[in-house]
């Protein structure tokens, strides 16, 4: 008689844990220094079994491993093949299930996947027919990787009974980039010093995550509207008292939350007394965010001032002339190969407009990324993804996650007029753990409008 039984992660866990176990014993028995093995092996464990496991080791683990060089080092690798397990873990899981989401949330999103593996997949032909080396390819094409690999774990994450867990890591990556963030950049513009070295991933897009969400719990009705309230503006403060001035759009997403707060939100959502409370938590926030910083008041105002001087005469500006001309290099590439582009891994050498040093980079400060890499097959693929997340934020329920993804989406459509939002690690981050509450809220049959902390 044939048992029709499903295939369950955790049951899967235990044989492959007792196998590995016996491995590492033995191995530990012939070479003692081979004990380091043991803790490796419970982490396999721990990413089979639990899906919280698995989305805290994609987002905190990747915060962590990959805020050093740009190079593929030994434990980028062993990030990487964990992040392998976590995507065998999650495939098992929703094998084993019924989902309760709806086929309309997603469906768009597997196709989006799909979409990127094959687009990945090309660009590896592309990318060694033009010299490019197989693990160049693979330290650039992370960043696609790991945006390709975003539904899988945010659906996954949403069959977990922790929500609170989801809350937890966004709290906890978005206040560690944004941190990491305001160390780099205040030193790097000469405005002060926190006195520290670096944390982990330098971030933009992450910290966003983090104040879409806290504004759009701070239009909600909740008990602690006001603590997210200032979470919001302790983030927006950290990031502005950088002197970054593209920095100044991350107030579009916040902007455009309250905006349509209404519509999308939560039913009884108040922008009004939001708007209220983030003025006075800001003043709060940023007059400490200065203070503990130290910075040069004048000098952060004086960049902020040259926006203007970059309006009216941009070819004076250097960091705009330096960018028009990252531009265009990638323009040349597009044009080298307009269908398939040159692929993920090329290394830019050239010879800033402020110094007579060569400098190379990897990813350039272009909004030409993608065409630039993958050509129209890329521009494709972002064009189907897009589109997907539309669709998913249109069919998502009314509640402070659906008003969170959609501001840091119309914020990313933001950032891809100057720069290239897939290109930065943060972005995929915190794009997955929105999706993820989103998903949560959409799949729960009481959904909360903010997780537990």
């Amino acid at each position: 008689m044939l048992i029709n039984a499903r295939l369950e992660p955790r049951v899967v866990a235990i044989p492959v844990c007792l196998a590995l176990a016996m491995l590492g014993a033995a191995a530990t028995g012939i070479e003692p220094r081979l004990f380091v093995i043991l803790p490796a092996f419970a982490v396999v464990a721990a990413l089979l079994a639990s899906s919280t496991a698995r989305l805290a080791f994609v987002v905190v683990g990747g915060t962590v491993v990959l805020g050093s060089s740009q190079d593929l080092d030994v434990t980028k690798l062993a990030y990487l093949a964990g992040v392998g397990v976590a995507v065998i873990g999650a495939s098992l899981n929703l094998a084993s299930r019924e989902l309760a989401l709806q086929r309309r949330l997603w469906v768009p999103l597997a196709i989006s996947s799909f979409v990127w593996l094959g687009v990945l997949v090309m660009s590896l032909v592309v990318a060694t027919s033009n010299g490019i080396g197989v693990f160049a390819w693979m330290r650039d094409g992370l960043n696609y990787a790991l945006f390709a690999s975003i539904p899988l774990i945010a659906v996954d994450a949403s069959t977990s009974k922790r929500r609170g867990v989801i809350g937890l890591v966004l709290l906890t990556a978005g206040a560690l980039t944004a941190a990491s963030f305001g160390v780099k950049f205040v030193a790097g513009h000469g405005l002060g010093d926190f006195g520290l070295g670096g944390l982990a991933l330098v971030s933009y897009s992450l910290p966003a995550a983090l104040l879409c969400y806290a504004t759009a719990a701070s239009v909600s009705n909740v008990r602690s509207w006001a603590i997210w309230a200032l979470a919001a503006t302790g983030v927006a403060a950290i990031i502005l008292a950088t002197g970054t001035r593209s920095a100044a759009t991350l107030l579009v997403g916040s902007a455009v939350i309250l905006l349509v707060a209404r519509r999308l939100g939560p039913e009884r959502a108040r922008p009004g007394r939001a708007v209220l409370a983030l003025a006075l938590a800001a003043c709060i926030t940023l007059p400490l965010t200065v203070a503990v910083a130290n910075v040069d008041v004048s000098s952060l105002l004086q960049r902020f001032g040259s926006i203007g001087d970059l309006v009216n005469h941009p070819a004076l500006d250097q960091s705009y002339a330096e960018r028009v001309y990252q531009t265009s290099i990638d323009a040349e590439a597009f044009a080298q190969n307009p269908l398939f582009g040159v692929g993920p891994g090329r290394v830019i050498s050239y010879v800033p407009i402020y110094s007579a040093d060569v400098k190379e980079v990897v990813e350039a400060d272009s909004p030409l990324g993608v065409p630039a890499k993958f050509g129209l097959l890329g521009v494709f693929a972002l064009m189907v993804s897009a589109a997907a997340f539309v669709l998913v934020t249109r069919a998502l329920p009314r509640g402070v996650p659906r008003l969170a993804l959609a501001g840091f989406l119309m914020l990313a459509l933001v950032r891809q007029l100057y720069a290239t939002p897939l290109e930065e690690k943060g972005f995929s981050f915190g794009l997955l753990l929105l999706l993820a509450l989103a998903l949560f809220h959409a799949a729960s049959p009481r959904p909360a409008t903010v997780p537990d902390s």
